[in-house]
């Protein structure tokens, strides 16, 4: 791992510093549920997981995703008040 900076696989990336941030969480082995963000690029199956989101999300975890996983199915009930896309306004 480069400090703070590791490559958990193919594109998936994990971030740690003052906040634990995750870009397109994928095969992730362990529920860490310790992601204070995660950024979903694309809705390709390698970059949108919801699997693997599950392993890594926790109660409060703010996820930022492109509209096309919202198009593709993304935005069950459960990540509903979480999520940010690029037409949602902060």
């Amino acid at each position: 791992m480069i400090e703070n900076i590791e490559v958990l696989c193919h594109s998936s990336i994990k971030f740690c510093k003052e906040k634990i941030i995750y870009f397109d969480p994928f095969k992730i082995k362990e529920e860490y549920k310790d992601a204070d963000i995660i950024f979903i690029t694309h809705s390709h199956y390698d970059h949108f997981s919801e699997e693997d989101i599950d392993k890594v999300r926790k109660e409060n975890t703010v996820i930022f995703i492109d509209d096309s996983c919202r198009k593709n199915g993304f935005g069950r009930q459960l990540y509903i008040d979480s999520c940010i896309s690029s037409t949602r306004k902060l």
